[in-house]
């Protein structure tokens, strides 16, 4: 059955332990209920902004094998040319048992190394060129791939139902130019007043139906990597815009659009 129990704090009364109880557990519940079903990645928050030669990670919220965790202040990351690709990413240490807590940590580290899936989640990934300025800023939707001194969304995984799911950002961004092509088809109309309606959290299998309907991707039935979704979207946004989205074919899961 459902139920809930709140404490009563009065005047004169004692303060028992199952009252203390009830104030930890309730939250925690909470969060555990809510989340059960989510997966790894970005819950809000972790914005990047560029500045006096680093990047600065907004506050925000991850999601971690079953575990929230905060990171309440900005955290800002020097960056230079390396000549070779970056990656911001979050990197989690095993917990640690104290006597009274359970602790849990996540250092943001700026490396040339490959995000390990394992123990790292990827905020982003560049390619910054000497004496260039890294624009986090992007024009377009294409403009998301851009390999040189521009940052790459492309593999940060957000969380959501099931399985991570692509960047609001991207998403948001493609609404808007679907949007400002005039498109009739109730499918692109649906998806794009979608998207702006839950500020661009869509899960990644309503973006896989889309594909699959839009692009006759018919035999399409397992999970994409976060690039291929957008390659995918990439390739209908190309095909709006010149008018050829008579064309009936059969598009396989990966493209030969090439991507960093």
């Amino acid at each position: 059955m459902f139920r809930y129990a709140l404490p009563e704090f009065r005047n004169k009364r004692l303060l028992r332990a199952e009252m203390l109880e009830q104030l930890r557990d309730y939250p925690k519940n909470i969060v555990k209920l809510a989340l059960e079903d989510f997966s790894d990645g970005i819950l809000s928050g972790g914005n990047l902004s560029w500045d006096n030669g680093g990047l600065t990670v907004s506050s925000g919220m991850l999601c971690w094998k079953g575990r929230l965790y905060f990171q309440e202040k900005p955290c800002f990351i020097p960056c230079r040319s390396v000549n070779d690709m970056q990656y911001l990413k979050v990197r989690f240490a095993d917990e640690q048992w104290e006597t009274d807590q359970v602790k849990g940590t996540g250092e943001i580290v700026l490396e040339t190394k490959v995000t390990d899936s394992v123990c790292e989640l990827e905020l982003c990934r560049f390619f910054l060129q000497e004496g260039a300025r890294l624009r986090v800023k992007h024009e377009n939707f294409e403009d998301f791939s851009t390999k040189y001194d521009t940052v790459n969304l492309l593999y940060t995984p957000y969380a959501a139902q099931g399985e991570s799911s692509m960047s609001p950002a991207i998403l948001k961004q493609y609404a808007k130019e679907l949007l400002e092509l005039k498109a009739e088809n109730i499918y692109d109309v649906s998806f794009a007043m979608n998207i702006l309606a839950m500020g661009g959290n869509i899960p990644a299998a309503c973006i896989r139906e889309y594909l699959k309907i839009r692009l006759e991707m018919f035999s399409l039935e397992k999970p994409l990597k976060m690039d291929e979704y957008y390659k995918n979207l990439l390739l209908l946004l190309h095909r709006l815009k010149r008018g050829d989205m008579g064309m009936s074919r059969q598009i396989q899961g990966r493209r030969e659009i090439k991507l960093i």
